[in-house]
């Protein structure tokens, strides 16, 4: 896959989640600059997607890290600002959804279903 994604810019929100891990890694391996956001500016979050982009920026890829609480519109707009102009510009965005724990409540259920749905309603400024 090395080099079919030469020169692109990717966003991958929700890089601390397996699968936004694989996406960010799948993508850097394939030759994009790649900016790895957590969806949540929980610390454990922040330090994966940090320990992501520099072990992927060690084999020579272009790799940034955020975490920012991706129901927060003010908070997402300035993260994309921020990464288009560390990349020089965004050729796509691969949002990847945090799964809920195992073991949840109802109401954490009703929350987390609400954090999706306005980001879903805000989409990706």
């Amino acid at each position: 896959m090395a080099g079919q994604l030469d020169g692109k810019r990717v966003l991958v929100l929700g890089a601390e989640t397996d699968m936004g891990r694989a996406v960010t890694t799948a993508v850097a391996e394939a030759g994009a600059k790649v900016a790895a956001v957590a969806a949540t500016s929980e610390a454990e979050a922040a330090f994966a997607v940090q320990r992501l982009a520099r072990r992927l920026s060690s084999g020579g890829q272009k790799v940034i890290a955020q975490a920012i609480d991706a129901t927060n519109e003010a908070a997402l707009r300035v993260m994309v600002r921020q990464v288009s102009k560390e990349l020089g510009g965004l050729d796509a965005v691969v949002y990847c959804k945090r799964p809920l724990p195992p073991v949840v409540s109802a109401s954490q259920v009703e929350e987390g279903l609400d954090d999706r749905e306005r980001v879903l309603q805000r989409g990706v400024p």
